[in-house]
């Protein structure tokens, strides 16, 4: 599933690992198979790994070795299918988050065997290594009502997400006369060069009819995508409005150009005071204006508005 958010789409993949009593051959036509889904992903978005992977990691907090794939904060102890899931995420850059955070144990099991024999860590949240920094925390909620053996795990992320603004069409009434006269000769000089016999069946031709309308609509009529209008407002003000929104675009696009400019030629002035001051050996002079350039051009950090991944 693809969600439209910021800087970047996230890709959420949701997998089902075969289980214990499934074959070798199986598992790799399994692992085959996510990988080829994977790689067929832009690698300039975000994707999110999750499933019941039915693997064991077990206990990593010895195996720094293994920091880019998992985190110290494993539960349990690693089993083949473990073993294979880690040697996965290697091999496609991928990091589990669900260990790389310290939680309580109540907080990393993701299955309860029937009885409650054992509590085990099978299900994971994975995610590409460049995006590691944007998983925020991972933990179980144990006490989620999920009608399942398994636990609710849950990625809190810090995607922003984005917000979708639907184009409005304004619609001018009836077309004039000299419309309707430009969209028939228009029409009729299309319909000519289309051959439409009785051998070709009638969803064919309703088909190629439907395209050409559309086609001669769209170059015989004009529609202007942005916000509504009120009916009180001419097309002479309408005309003069957009004028001034291109003029304002036109001259926005100059002030960025020109601030650009004075930016540079700033740095530039700043570059130069301190080569002088470190010349004549100021060094005093050199800290302070160091100092007051650093305070001037000290980034502002944005908050990011919070996501909740579950699964």
């Amino acid at each position: 599933m693809k969600v439209n958010t910021k800087p970047c789409h996230l890709n959420l993949v949701v997998v089902y690992a075969p289980t214990a009593g499934s074959t070798e051959v199986e598992i790799q036509d399994f692992y085959r198979l996510l990988e080829d889904n994977l790689r067929s992903l832009p690698r300039r978005e975000v994707t999110l790994l999750m499933g019941d992977l039915n693997a064991k990691v077990g206990s990593t907090r010895h195996e720094d070795h293994l920091r880019e794939v998992v985190g110290k904060y494993g539960l349990g102890e690693r089993n083949n299918r473990g073993e294979m899931w880690l040697q996965f995420c290697a091999e496609n850059s991928l990091t589990i988050m669900n260990t790389c955070f310290q939680n309580h144990p109540r907080r990393l099991y993701t299955w309860v065997m029937p009885g409650d024999r054992a509590r085990n860590q099978i299900d994971y949240i994975a995610i590409a290594k460049r995006w590691r920094s944007s998983i925020i925390n991972t933990k179980t909620y144990p006490g989620a009502d999920c009608g399942s053996d398994h636990k609710l795990l849950v990625a809190v992320t810090s995607v922003k997400l984005k917000k979708c603004l639907r184009s409005s069409v304004i619609h001018h009434g009836r077309p004039s006369p000299e419309t309707l006269s430009t969209f028939k000769e228009v029409f009729s000089k299309k319909v000519t060069y289309v051959k439409l016999n009785n051998s070709i069946d009638i969803d064919t031709k309703w088909t190629t009819i439907k395209n050409i309308i559309l086609d001669t609509r769209k170059e015989t009529q004009q529609q202007n995508y942005c916000s509504p209008r009120k009916a009180w407002i001419s097309e002479e003000t309408w005309k003069v409005i957009n004028e001034r929104k291109n003029l304002y675009n036109t001259m926005s696009a100059k002030v960025k150009r020109l601030c650009r400019r004075d930016y540079n030629q700033y740095l530039n002035l700043i570059c130069e005071d301190v080569e002088d001051h470190a010349k004549t050996m100021h060094t005093k002079d050199l800290f302070l204006r160091l100092k007051a350039s650093q305070e001037s051009l000290y980034p502002k950090a944005g908050r990011s508005k919070m996501a909740r991944v579950h699964y």
